[in-house]
């Protein structure tokens, strides 16, 4: 049986729309989040823009069709292939501060992936930690606070970043989640000082 990963940005066709892909949809997560008491329904994933996913923890092993994996629930154990990057990163759903350095770097990664494969970016049940880091690489990449955090609760559930922290980080005046092209080079040039072509 054909199934099909759409986009629902009506973006055009990404170069690997041969690929028989999965129906990354079928599969639900349902709750109350502890922040604000919200309840929810949403898919497993939910394609943001792009090349960009987001959503809770995989069940027993990542779709195939995901290149690069963002992992902000380290504790969730599944499968990954031998074709698949996977990248962890120690976040809690709370409302302590995050340190802005590790939130540049996530949020830089994430948006070298996403130009590059198919990206998942997820926490346990796909709301506030993963809802974080999509919507600061959002940001990051152009789109306005307020335009990441609407997108994000158009795609998912308005659900979505209900940890009022979180979201008054998306909101709030961008620090230090940009990198300079440069600085990037320089941060990644090899050991031996050959720049990076």
């Amino acid at each position: 049986m054909k199934s099909g990963l759409t986009a629902s940005d009506g973006a055009a066709a990404h170069p690997d729309a041969h690929i028989q892909y999965a129906d990354l949809t079928t599969h639900r997560i349902e709750g109350i989040a502890r922040e604000g008491n919200t309840p929810f329904s949403v898919p497993l994933f939910s394609h943001i823009k792009g090349n960009l996913w987001m959503g809770g923890c995989p069940v027993d092993s990542v779709p195939s069709e995901f290149k690069f994996i963002v992992s902000l629930y380290p504790w969730g154990e599944y499968r990954t292939a031998a074709h698949q990057v996977l990248t962890f990163a120690y976040l809690f759903d709370s409302h302590e501060a995050i340190d802005a350095d590790i939130l540049a770097v996530m949020v830089a990664h994430i948006n070298v992936c996403r130009k590059r494969a198919l990206t998942l970016v997820h926490c346990q049940a796909g709301l506030n930690r993963s809802g974080l880091l999509t919507a600061l690489a959002l940001k990051a990449g152009g789109m306005s606070g307020r335009g990441a955090v609407d997108l994000l609760r158009k795609r998912r559930c308005s659900a979505v970043l209900c940890n009022r922290t979180f979201e008054a980080m998306v909101l709030g005046p961008s620090q230090k989640l940009q990198w300079p092209d440069d600085e990037i080079r320089a941060a990644s040039a090899p050991t031996d000082g050959a720049p990076i072509k």
